[in-house]
């Protein structure tokens, strides 16, 4: 049997003798050829799922068994093995049981079983239906803060859920779902988580997620600083305009003060000889 990427063999073959022990049996043959004698459906408590066991009479010293589950028409599993029993025993009136599973039926409905057999070059098939009934995992969310979670599952079902706040959903299961649980936003003002983040639940469990926010600490403003009033721009100064006629004057004024300049000169040569002269 192949899940999940790894192989495992979960595997029982009986030796059902008539009334005489098996080393009698071994002495009568039979002119019958190998048949299906039943195949029935048994739910399996521990590893969930079911066996199926297949019932060959009258075997030969190997025989093939292949094993078909359908759902809606397509096949889900498709399982095979080889029986070898002493030669002394084939054709002898003992039925041999061959066990198919666990089986892990993942959709509720109703499924089809076909068991084919070969053996010393004869065949025979045998069909049958069986019905998994679809099982409630009841899902909830507590959260007081309303926080925005989504809760997500696959396996046997996919889907997700998604809401705000404390909520209660269920979900219709045959054997076992995966769930995980996320915060998609925040409160304002609150960091969240929900937890678990994981879950597997079968029908009748009860799955509980529980969000919790922490308060975010609030940045400490430092106190601003008074504004310095603002001087108000000194007005430029005008460039001072002068007459046309400025330069000319100029000129003169210049000369009349050089003229004064040598007159007191003259003036001051004068007055100091007078004082030697006295």
């Amino acid at each position: 049997m192949s899940r999940g990427g790894g192989t495992i063999w979960v595997q029982s073959i009986d030796i059902l003798g008539s009334n005489m022990p098996l080393d009698e049996a071994s002495k009568v043959k039979c002119l019958c050829l190998p048949r299906i004698k039943d195949v029935n459906v048994e739910e399996h408590r521990d590893l969930g799922g079911i066996v199926v066991h297949v019932f060959l009479s009258s075997p030969s010293s190997w025989s093939t068994f292949r094993l078909r589950v359908y759902w809606g028409g397509k096949l889900v599993y498709d399982f095979m093995k080889q029986v070898s029993i002493p030669e002394e025993w084939e054709h002898s009136p003992i039925d041999i049981r061959v066990d198919f599973g666990p089986i892990l039926l993942k959709k509720p409905g109703t499924y089809t079983i076909q068991a084919d057999v070969s053996s010393d070059g004869s065949s025979d098939s045998k069909v049958i239906t069986y019905t998994r009934p679809a099982g409630l995992v009841k899902v909830s969310i507590n959260d007081p803060y309303g926080a925005s979670w989504r809760v997500r599952w696959s396996d046997e079902v996919s889907g997700s859920e998604s809401g705000s706040g404390s909520e209660t959903f269920t979900l219709q299961v045959a054997s076992q779902v995966n769930l995980w649980a996320e915060i998609l936003s925040n409160p304002p003002g609150y960091t969240c988580t929900i937890r678990p983040g994981f879950a597997t639940a079968k029908p009748g469990d009860g799955i509980i997620f529980s969000v919790d926010c922490v308060k975010k600490e609030e940045p400490i403003e430092k106190p601003k600083q008074p504004s310095q009033p603002q001087q108000p721009p000194l007005p430029a100064q005008q460039p001072t305009s002068y007459p046309a006629e400025f330069p000319a004057l100029l000129t003169v004024a210049t000369a009349l003060s050089l003229v004064a300049i040598a007159i007191s000169v003259v003036a001051l040569v004068v007055i100091l000889k007078r004082r030697r002269m006295s």
